[in-house]
């Protein structure tokens, strides 16, 4: 199964996802699924997971579709934005700081030898609020 290496390269990332969704309730968890049949919530571009593949789904089968629908980074953006429809919000919390330590972890290390794009090589320094 591929982990989020738009975010961190490593499993740890996918398993903070997984956590997060198996921290759910079981309304929380059926409110999630069917908020990602709103298109208003998903990546730009992005197609909405079948019913029918959502209706069953636990947290972890839930992850997988999530990854295999929006891959990489996009994972945590859709997940991201359900929790905030759903009005989870010390959840959303804790999900931008971690993924604000990703980043800032991957610019001072790089990411697979790549420096994220919201470096600069010629500050040297991650841009404000990152």
């Amino acid at each position: 199964m591929a982990s989020p290496a738009g975010i961190s390269g490593h499993d740890g990332a996918r398993d903070q996802l997984l956590s997060h969704l198996r921290g759910l309730d079981p309304w929380q968890l059926e409110d999630f699924k069917l908020a990602l049949q709103c298109p208003e919530l998903l990546p730009e571009g992005a197609r909405r997971i079948p019913w029918a593949d959502l209706r069953a789904a636990g947290p972890a089968d839930l992850l997988c579709l999530l990854e295999e629908r929006f891959p990489g980074r996009r994972t945590w953006e859709a997940a991201l934005r359900v929790f905030e429809d759903l009005r989870l919000s010390s959840l959303c919390e804790r999900m931008r700081a971690e993924l604000h330590g990703e980043r800032t972890a991957g610019a001072l290390r790089g990411v697979c030898g790549v420096l994220p794009d919201y470096w600069s090589p010629l500050s040297g320094s991650l841009p404000d609020g990152l």
